[in-house]
């Protein structure tokens, strides 16, 4: 059982119909190309899951926690995500996408840090995936301080280079930041702060929508405080960008990264020796899934160390997928388990065969 909140301008109720081919899409060869659509002998599907749904007889009981002062007009605030540090101090902590990250200690809201303010060309608007995005702590927070944020930016940004060559174009830049905090348990940040990566898109949604770090490993693992960052498609409707197919590129990914290390491209974080596609000629080191049109959010089963992915479909299909290193989950060729043709996007087809 699974719950989720949808839209990115107020809470929508959406009623789900489980496909078990959702959780099995997963394509982890790169060497056979998927078959394009053919369709001129298949019609397009009216239902593509006309199972009925199946009530469970659970209900959600909803309870007023806290309220987060406004940050403007409509809506009030812009939050998306609330975490706690894993410091054991029971705090919460929940970015505003208009640029405050806030701190909830024994029920009371303050500003830990201000985003928006840190950075020249910080952008918020016009809403879509813009703004302060993202926060994620490192699992040894409690000792060295370190958590990382997402934002996007403009203007004068735009003039400079990014972490890979797709300076053409931009709208928006997304940024991960590492910040260090002098003082952990402090209610107020203060430390430094140090760019690890920039991507840029060419339009303002479909960003870098989530970063985060498994928090079912033990400290001895190898795979212990990797960063995973799910990367959007940058959504190039009406042309439909074939980026999440190309390993060349970071946009349509899941990437993985290593905050601590140096050996990455630009100096600023390490590639994980386990990544899929490490040494593979043509493809980035940093990617660990991709063929994903908006990866929203990822999580973990903490029971069964499985990893879950959301992915926003086009028309038909909003999928949660097995997160598995190296898969395609198939976009844009795939709108969930059925074949997508970018010439009629409001429908999906029959897989062809084979």
């Amino acid at each position: 059982m699974f719950y989720t909140n949808a839209g990115s301008l107020g809470f929508q109720t959406m009623r789900f119909r489980i496909a078990p081919l959702l959780m099995s899409l997963v394509v982890a060869s790169v060497a056979t190309p998927m078959a394009g659509a053919d369709t001129s002998t298949d019609p397009p599907l009216p239902d593509p899951i006309p199972e009925s749904i199946s009530k469970s007889g659970l209900t959600v009981k909803l309870e007023e926690v806290v309220t987060i002062p406004p940050s403007g007009a409509m809506p009030a605030t812009r939050i998306n995500f609330v975490t706690d540090p894993g410091d054991g101090s029971g705090r919460l902590f929940v970015p505003d996408l208009r640029g405050d990250l806030w701190v909830v200690t024994d029920g009371v809201p303050t500003v830990y840090l201000d985003i928006a303010a840190a950075f020249a060309d910080f952008v918020a608007a016009p809403g879509l995936g813009t703004g302060f995005g993202f926060v994620a702590f490192h699992p040894d927070f409690a000792g060295n301080g370190l958590f990382y944020t997402v934002h996007t930016e403009d203007g004068v940004a735009l003039a400079g280079p990014t972490d890979y060559d797709d300076t053409s174009g931009n709208v928006v830049h997304g940024v991960i930041t590492e910040w260090a905090a002098s003082d952990p348990s402090a209610s107020t940040f203060v430390g430094s702060k140090r760019e690890m990566l920039r991507i840029g898109f060419g339009v303002h949604r479909h960003g870098i929508q989530q970063i985060g770090f498994d928090p079912t490993l033990a400290s001895e693992h190898p795979d212990y405080g990797l960063l995973y960052i799910s990367v959007g498609d940058g959504d190039q409707t009406p042309a439909f960008s074939t980026d999440p197919q190309d390993l060349s590129v970071p946009h349509g990914k899941i990437l993985r990264i290593d905050p601590l290390g140096v050996d990455g491209p630009n100096g600023e974080y390490g590639i994980p020796t386990g990544n899929p596609f490490v040494a593979t000629m043509g493809s980035l080191d940093e990617i660990w899934a991709y063929g994903l049109r908006n990866p929203h959010r990822f999580s973990w089963d903490t029971g069964g160390d499985k990893m879950f992915v959301g992915n926003i479909g086009e028309n038909n299909v909003d999928g949660v997928y097995l997160g598995e290193p190296g898969a395609n989950y198939g976009w844009n060729e795939r709108e969930g388990p059925f074949l997508f043709d970018p010439a009629d996007p409001k429908n999906v087809y029959p897989l062809p065969v084979g």
